[in-house]
């Protein structure tokens, strides 16, 4: 038998797999951070265009944007715990 049979022996990863989950484990945090900053700062711009009482029209485009990126950060969430 080999080591990698042995319980408790150490075992090459296979490259393809660490390289991939080293993408992954640097870049969809990231991703996630800029989703729900973006989410924030869309949120904070459509509630003070609303208090200024500003155009209807631009705190509706400002509130689809926030729903936008709420619906990206909730799939990059979603990612982050699949591939985690």
């Amino acid at each position: 038998m080999g080591d990698a049979a042995r319980p408790g022996s150490a075992s090459v990863a296979d490259p393809a797999s660490s390289a991939h989950t080293g993408v992954m484990s640097g870049v969809l945090p990231v991703l996630v951070v800029v989703a729900v900053l973006a989410t924030f700062g869309a949120l904070a711009c459509g509630i003070v265009s609303m208090v200024r009482g500003g155009r209807a029209r631009n705190s509706n485009r400002l509130m689809r944007l926030r729903v936008a990126m709420q619906f990206a950060a909730i799939v990059l969430i979603g990612l982050a715990f699949l591939f985690s």
